[in-house]
């Protein structure tokens, strides 16, 4: 088992100044952090890729459903069994997830969209829980993204559980598993999410990527069973 945490989250900060005129407020969650900071980030990328008219708005069902998921995450972890085998590793995981798409589909919530309007995609990066903390505006503009960086899509909208199965398929899948053990540089076998990333635009809250312009992008922080040279 990896670190556990050890204060309650708490929200950072920054603004982001896109515009001359009235630049919205960027704000960032996260889920493991008790520092609070605020950063001016210029941005002088006009680049439209991605779907930057739309405003996926975040805080009414996504933001809540990250703060359960943070909690189911850190209960399981508390209490299952250790296990060094890469491959149970990453049974065990799958099983968790599952199991909370069971939860949602009892209570009627598995349907419901993260974002209004429906979000047809979302990327996730994961970060090294020792150093990926602070404002994700702060972190290294040429950090690797190779085995770091996917995609979740779904054309009809990523809902709570189909974001769920989407990433119980992409950190802990069983096609060939050698290629989900992320950081392999850092870590030895499989990765346990310790806490939760996302920058949001106010007044509105929406959920940003790297960019305005961007698709919207969740930063996962990881942590595992580590390489001594790391």
């Amino acid at each position: 088992m990896a670190s556990e945490k050890t204060s309650d989250p708490s929200a950072l900060a920054g603004r982001l100044a896109t515009k001359e005129a009235q630049p919205p407020t960027l704000k960032m969650q996260s889920l493991n952090m008790v520092d609070q900071n605020e950063d001016v980030v210029e941005d002088d990328d006009d680049d439209d890729d991605g779907d930057g008219e739309i405003e996926y708005l975040w805080k009414e069902v996504g933001s809540p459903f990250i703060k359960w998921l943070d909690d189911e995450i850190t209960t399981f972890r508390k209490n299952k069994p250790s296990s060094p085998v890469f491959t149970r590793h990453q049974t065990l995981w799958q099983d968790f997830f599952s199991n909370l798409v069971q939860q949602l589909e009892a209570n009627g919530s598995a349907s419901h969209q993260l974002t209004t309007p429906p979000m047809p995609e979302v990327e996730i990066e994961l970060l090294d829980s020792l150093h990926g903390r602070g404002c994700p505006c702060c972190l290294e503009s040429d950090r690797p993204e190779e085995g770091r960086l996917f995609t979740l899509k779904e054309e009809s909208g990523i809902t709570k559980s189909v974001f769920l199965r989407l990433l119980r398929d992409k950190m802990y899948g069983e096609e060939d598993v050698k290629k989900y053990q992320y950081f392999q540089d850092v870590f030895e076998g499989g990765l346990v999410i310790t806490g939760f990333n996302w920058m949001t635009g106010s007044p509105n809250g929406e959920l940003w990527g790297v960019r305005p312009s961007k698709f919207p992008r969740l930063y996962f922080l990881c942590d595992g069973n580590r390489r001594a040279s790391s």
